[in-house]
């Protein structure tokens, strides 16, 4: 069920699904937020981070101020950056490290259990 979860948009007149599994992060653009699909799509949604983050929060993690990631699609994490499975390499804020090597594992381990 958990792979299932989507976000539904509208825009143009047309509705779209967008996976949660696929969505590689998503990033404040001011009063708007970029979702930036595993695929290379983006959507622009009116809405502020920190609410979409309070919705999806399961296996997203908060690297910084502008910008949450989905944990399925971190590769590694080095220093203060979080590198995904396309090499784009993210800042990880100082306040939000700690925070991100424990979830980041959190998620490894739940994954290793299934």
């Amino acid at each position: 069920i958990r792979e299932r979860r989507c976000l539904t948009l509208e825009g143009n007149g047309k509705f779209y699904y967008i996976l949660l599994k696929d969505v590689l992060y998503i990033e404040s653009l001011g009063d708007e937020i970029g979702i930036l699909v595993i695929d290379g799509r983006e959507y622009i949604l009116r809405m502020p981070l920190k609410q979409m983050f309070f919705l999806i929060h399961d296996d997203f993690i908060r690297f910084n101020r502008q910008q949450i990631v989905n944990a399925r699609y971190i590769d590694h994490i080095k220093n203060e950056k979080g590198v995904l499975v396309n090499r784009e390499e993210l800042v990880i804020s100082e306040r939000e490290r700690k925070n991100v090597v424990e979830k980041y594992a959190e998620y490894i381990f739940r994954m290793r259990l299934k």
